[in-house]
Order: structure tokens, then sequence, then C-alpha cells
């Protein structure tokens, strides 16, 4: 894929992290790992869990690189379950549901006193 064609589609276009809060352009980003098998490239991402935001950086890699006019196949490895049984990825998955679930009732209640802090009614 020529420089040109990933600047061209990634120029301008940005988002806010959500660990640093800074913005990246989308040029910024890079996948972990990229082979080149007979038949094409293999993308590799390497992640901690399954996430939304994940699975678009993934689905972007794939259309920005295809653009080259070769196959391209592209993974996301989820890092925290290397070692884990079955059972014991169930459980991560349950615990990590509980915690998307109290962030959301984190944000809900912090809208709430917000509001109730401008005079809101109840």
């Amino acid at each position: 894929m020529a420089s040109e064609s990933r600047a061209e589609l990634t120029q301008g276009v940005s988002f806010r992290s959500r660990k640093t809060g800074a913005i990246r352009l989308l040029g910024d980003l890079e996948p972990d790992l990229v082979t080149r098998a007979p038949n094409g490239l293999i993308v590799w991402d390497l992640v901690p869990v399954q996430r939304q935001d994940h699975l678009a950086k993934t689905l972007l890699y794939h259309a920005i690189l295809r653009e080259g006019g070769e196959s391209v196949e592209v993974a996301e490895v989820y890092y925290s379950h290397f070692g884990k049984t079955a059972e014991e990825i169930q459980k991560l998955r349950a615990d990590e549901a509980a915690v998307r679930r109290a962030e959301k009732q984190r944000a809900i209640a912090k809208a709430v006193m917000q509001e109730h802090g401008k005079g809101g009614s109840q």
C-alpha cells in the first residue's frame, strides 16, 4: 500500500484517547504485528479484552490495508485469556460485564448529581 493512500484515508480524522485524553489522528494507529503470507497480509492486534472500540480499529485496519489491492486478514488476540481455562474465561467475561455496568451506573449518578447541583427538579 502506498503511504499516500494511507495518508489520504486518515487525513483529518481524529479521536480522543480514553486512556490519556489526548487527541490522536487515525494515522497514528499501528497494528501490533503484520506478517506476509503467500496469499496476502495477516494483521494481529493484541488487546486485553473484546470491546467495541477494539473491533472498530480492527475493521479500520482491514479497510485501509485492503486498499493496497492484496488479500488482508485481520484478527484480534485477547491476551487476558492466555493460560486460562474455559471456566476462568467465562468468569472473566462476567466480571468485565459487571465492571461495564458499574461504569454506566457511575456515569448516570454523576449526571444526576450535576443536574441536581444546577437546580434541576427531582
